[in-house]
């Protein structure tokens, strides 16, 4: 994402939270910008009506393991999280360490499995943040 697009999706999220209407192409765009600055964390391609769904799924869970870490790894230790897929080796949510190196956090079989984990970890936190646990 280059800095005219996050300035331009600064400005039409600015709008909204303005309460001001945005046009039908104005909506587009702000789609179109927000996938791509969720699809930063993700090292395959999305396609279909669901791209923008899993897209914020998964920018949401990484960002959830970069503030709170992940197996036996503490936000200070976690560079970067990812997830990446290839259809000979599978998918796998993987951290970028700060002293170096990278680490798996979990891996699959297969995309979609990966993308019900990430879904079902963010509802899940949704449901435990909405009982006050």
């Amino acid at each position: 994402m280059t800095a005219n697009q996050y300035n331009r999706l600064c400005a039409l999220n600015l709008k909204c939270a303005e309460n001001i209407s945005l046009t039908h192409e104005e909506i587009i765009e702000r789609n179109e910008l927000q996938f791509l600055e969720n699809k930063q964390c993700l090292d395959f391609s999305l396609r279909g009506d669901s791209k923008y769904y899993y897209a914020a799924n998964c920018a949401e869970f990484c960002k959830f393991i970069e503030a709170n870490g992940a197996k036996g790894y503490t936000p200070d230790d976690i560079q970067k999280c990812y997830i990446c897929f290839s259809q000979y080796y599978g998918g796998s949510i993987r951290a970028t360490l700060s002293g170096g190196g990278v680490t798996i956090i979990k891996s699959f079989n297969d995309k979609l499995p990966m993308l019900e984990y990430i879904v079902g970890h963010n509802e899940a936190r949704l449901y435990m943040k909405n009982r006050g646990a």
